[in-house]
């Protein structure tokens, strides 16, 4: 496949703090936002899978605000929420396979194929945290000098495909969107 995808463009975002004290802050963001048809994207792995010949780039806005700081030495957090809007998200769905007959009409060949392409309009929203802690003032170590800390993120997402040219898409999750997303480690 030799099909070129050229671009040029500027998104265009703008944020806002304030800061009650030294250890609190808090934000609100508001940006657009993109994301590129990639080689992945228009890739055909397997005979059936097929690519929308007019697939093009997602675009939209993000919006966050949420509120983070520090307790004492050894507490820091962040707590949000956010939001995100797509036009015409890549997904994929099953659908009939198509092609082109000797007339140049398209037709059904009878098969199912998983079919990649501009899906419709989503939107994400949900609230997140990250709680940090640090364990060495605990254990009366000087926190300058040295950092070890435990931390969890969490969030909670909601998504669902608000318009969509496809039948029985509108009003369905957006896929591969947890509801439930935990992660936790050291630093």
């Amino acid at each position: 496949d030799n099909r070129e995808f050229e671009r040029s463009f500027v998104l265009l975002g703008a944020g806002i703090s304030y800061l009650p004290d030294s250890r609190t802050e808090l934000y609100g963001n508001f940006s657009q936002n993109y994301r590129s048809v990639t080689f992945n994207d228009i890739r055909i792995v397997n005979p059936s899978f097929q690519v929308d010949p007019n697939i093009t780039d997602e675009s939209g806005f993000t919006t966050d605000f949420g509120l983070r700081g520090r307790v004492g030495e050894s507490i820091s957090y962040d707590i949000g929420g956010f939001g995100l809007m797509y036009d015409n998200r890549l997904g994929e769905v099953l659908r009939a396979e198509t092609r082109i007959n000797a007339d140049g009409q398209r037709e059904e060949t009878g098969r199912v194929v998983r079919f990649r392409g501009n899906i419709g309009e989503a939107f994400m929203y949900g609230i997140e945290s990250l709680v940090e802690l640090n364990l060495l003032p605990l254990l009366g170590k000087d926190p300058n000098d040295l950092k070890f800390s435990v931390f969890a993120n969490t969030a909670l997402t909601r998504s669902e495909y608000l318009d969509s040219d496809i039948p029985g898409v509108e009003g369905n999750e957006v896929e591969f969107v947890p509801f439930l997303n935990l992660n936790s480690g050291f630093n």
